[in-house]
């Protein structure tokens, strides 16, 4: 039996936009069928989707991101009738989701990674002028060819 509350939050959450498509479905799953584990959600995506052995691992991620941003949380304990193990069941929280800080690109993190050594060379009063002032030009260079 379908939970009103469970389905308003999915709607809810279907109307902002605010998660990424496979997101949805893991949360239309569990506004469903919850509590449920992330076994028996990705079994039943898997069925809809055509059984995709790729499905399963990319399901199961998406509890993680989900938990993160507040969507999803813990509640309890039971035996998965999937993996027939002890797993956590998880429900929707009710809360609309939380924003994700950006991972930095490569390139972003190298730079910044460039800025704090160019910005620790200059302020070091203990190293000579002058090797100071070749410690930042090769920090210089090193920014430019990472842009």
């Amino acid at each position: 039996m379908t939970r009103e509350t469970s389905i308003a939050v999915y709607r809810d959450l279907e109307a902002s936009g605010a998660l990424s498509r496979l997101r949805l479905l893991v949360a239309a799953d569990i506004a469903e069928h919850g509590p449920t584990t992330q076994a028996e959600t990705s079994i039943r995506l898997q069925a809809i989707r055509g059984g995709r052995a790729n499905y399963k691992d990319s399901y199961q991620q998406r509890f993680a991101e989900l938990q993160a941003m507040m969507v999803i949380e813990a509640v309890g304990e039971r035996t998965c009738s999937v993996t027939k193990k002890n797993c956590i069941e998880w429900d929707l929280t009710g809360r609309m989701p939380i924003e994700r800080e950006k991972k930095m690109t490569r390139v972003e993190s190298e730079r910044a990674a460039c800025y704090q050594i160019a910005n620790d060379v200059a302020e070091d009063t203990s190293r000579p002028e002058e090797h100071r002032r070749v410690a930042l030009e090769i920090a210089r260079r090193i920014i430019e060819r990472v842009a």
